[in-house]
């Protein structure tokens, strides 16, 4: 890899204990990266380009590039929803095992986790600072393996407020409210910062939605929040969206078999509950 990779600033919404949030996004890899090779990396920020400019390094980091070998070893993905900064210690726990190799499943390696939506509890709450002491707890895990999202009602309206606003029709993609702190923090392949052409990385960028192959299986991830929301031309754009990439991953079986799609609510549920 090349020696210095540099990111994208961008400026997150002002909170109420002043300052400005910043969101730093850096895309590893160039020609020279092998698939399933390990690298370490350190984090560096200095407070100008200019030689001599005070800088704060933070260094021991570790991933390993996308590896192809599945006939060698099986395939390992974590998948889990809803867990908050407080609430969430156990599961913490368990997912730090399991990255050691230490977890109930014995497995020793881990190509990937899922997380379903639901971050925090909130990840706007103290006006963002659970948002960034969740991820600080999470940093060891998601510093050397692929974090994988799809937003949950918990993200829908959260700028930088104790609360998510509760009129719903206010959610609508013209509020900078809406999803805003998923929106500024997570990237994902498409959306705001992603890095891609097709529209769906601005600085107001909606789409939340994406899709990527990982051994024998084509991921998708959707938000079915969307639909509870009045964002309905956002949500007609992901249905088109879905529906062009499932016609290209069903065509595509002989190469990656299985398609794999989630979000945050479940499809079918068991129970029933009138209101």
């Amino acid at each position: 890899l090349s020696p210095v990779c540099l990111g994208s600033l961008r400026r997150a919404a002002r909170g109420k204990l002043g300052g400005t949030p910043w969101i730093h996004r850096v895309v590893f890899g160039d020609a020279r990266s092998k698939a399933g090779e390990k690298y370490t990396y350190s984090v560096k920020q200095c407070v100008t380009r200019q030689p001599g400019s005070e800088c704060y390094e933070r260094a021991g980091f570790e991933f390993q590039t996308k590896r192809v070998d599945f006939d060698k070893k099986p395939f390992s993905t974590l998948l889990y929803g809803d867990m908050g900064r407080d609430g969430g210690g156990q599961i913490m726990r368990e997912l730090k095992k399991e990255v050691q190799g230490k977890g109930a499943t014995q497995v020793d390696y881990m190509d990937q986790i899922i997380h379903l939506g639901d971050f925090a509890y909130n990840l706007n709450s103290e006006n963002g600072l659970v948002g960034d002491t969740f991820f600080t707890r999470l940093e060891p895990i998601v510093s050397r393996i692929p974090y994988m999202t799809c937003p949950g009602n918990h993200e829908i309206m959260s700028k930088f407020e104790d609360r998510i606003i509760s009129n719903i029709t206010n959610a609508t993609e013209i509020n900078p409210a809406w999803f805003a702190h998923y929106r500024g923090r997570m990237t994902m392949p498409r959306g705001k910062g992603a890095g891609q052409t097709d529209g769906s990385d601005s600085e107001h960028g909606s789409d939340m939605w994406y899709s990527y192959d990982m051994g024998p299986v084509h991921f998708i991830s959707w938000s079915d929040d969307l639909i509870f929301t009045n964002s309905s031309k956002t949500t007609a754009r992901m249905a088109a969206w879905l529906r062009d990439d499932l016609e290209k991953a069903n065509k595509n079986r002989a190469q990656v078999p299985w398609i794999v799609a989630f979000t945050h609510r479940p499809m079918y549920c068991s129970n029933y509950r009138p209101r």
